[in-house]
């Protein structure tokens, strides 16, 4: 079931804080990429912290780079709606996973697991499955004179030597 976290005005946070300004507000709103990247250096730390907090302890450092991630790009959608005269409050919601319960002790249950196949049948399967592959690339053709779109293949070579033991 959905919960409401609480808002990040109630929480208090001991890290250093940017100074967000008119001039700032600015500039992430004209996308300037540099002030995104000050906003991530500043915030994002504190984000996670307020997530991990909330989490209490059950979201992996993965989830929490995620959820750092999104938020700051839901500001990214917002910001042009952004009043700093405004009353601050963020908002969030989440599935929160119901801790498990066992009708009975999990040890000593039998499992019965059914036959999947066989050699033969997998073989077949695999078989499909390269064929599609082979298909899907078969339909591929090279295109020149304009840049990638949604959908393209892009083969890169790349090729990195040391310089003086160095990259």
């Amino acid at each position: 079931m959905p919960q409401a976290l609480p808002t990040a005005a109630a929480m208090t946070t001991i890290a250093p804080m940017h100074q967000v300004d008119t001039s700032f507000l600015r500039r992430l709103r004209a996308r300037d990429e540099r002030a995104w990247f000050e906003l991530w250096q500043a915030f994002g730390p504190v984000v996670r912290g307020m997530l991990a907090r909330w989490g209490n302890g059950r979201l992996g450092e993965e989830t929490l780079r995620d959820l750092t991630q999104d938020t700051l790009a839901a500001l990214s959608d917002s910001i042009e709606r952004f009043d700093p005269q405004a009353p601050f409050s963020y908002d969030m919601t989440y599935e929160r996973v119901p801790p498990l319960e066992w009708a009975r002790p999990y040890k000593g249950l039998k499992v019965r697991v059914a036959d999947n196949g066989s050699n033969a049948t997998d073989a077949a399967a695999v078989e499909g499955l390269v064929k599609g592959v082979l298909k899907a690339a078969g339909e591929q053709r090279v295109v020149a004179g304009r840049g990638l779109e949604r959908g393209d293949y892009a083969v890169i070579d790349v090729s990195i030597e040391l310089k003086n033991g160095r990259m």
